[in-house]
């Protein structure tokens, strides 16, 4: 649905089951911007324009500004992770709970991994607030020299 709505600037889906998460997945890089709730809920809507998943774009960039100006997690996560499915809300609880659950870049990304089902997108989640926290240094150098497209990637960062 995300390519489609892209290439053809047709206007996602607003219904009851179109609350997927890959606006959430997306939209994290906003924090660096210091955009707006408008900003980021127009952002979300390319793909994804229910309010569920505006929502939680929105109380995304929140949460992750909160750890870049704290450094710290919200505590926002107890219990169990719950659900690593496609549907927003248990993606962002999930990659939360893996944020605040574990202590380094390395077991954010494979405690979201290992909760099996939308892995991909949970673990990109999870993985991106973990970046902020610990920062790049703490990506394992093996993940990062097996990274597909680097070359692209890396011409892309403003170091």
């Amino acid at each position: 649905m995300q390519r489609a709505a892209l290439l053809t600037f047709c206007l996602p889906q607003t219904g009851e089951w179109d609350k997927g998460n890959g606006s959430l997945m997306r939209c994290l890089p906003m924090v660096f911007m210091d955009c707006t709730s408008a900003e980021v809920r127009a952002v979300s809507a390319i793909t994804h324009a229910t309010d569920a998943c505006m929502d939680a774009c929105e109380k995304m960039i929140r949460y992750a500004a909160r750890l870049m100006r704290e450094g710290t997690p919200a505590g926002e996560s107890a219990g169990e992770p719950g659900g690593s499915s496609g549907y927003v809300w248990d993606t962002y609880n999930a990659a939360i709970w893996c944020l605040e659950h574990t202590e380094s870049y390395k077991e954010c990304v494979l405690a979201a991994v290992n909760l099996g089902d939308d892995t991909d997108t949970t673990a990109c989640v999870a993985g991106g607030l973990a970046g902020i926290l610990y920062g790049r240094e703490a990506i394992p150098s093996e993940w990062l020299a097996a990274l597909r497209g680097k070359d692209v990637i890396e011409a892309c960062l403003f170091e």
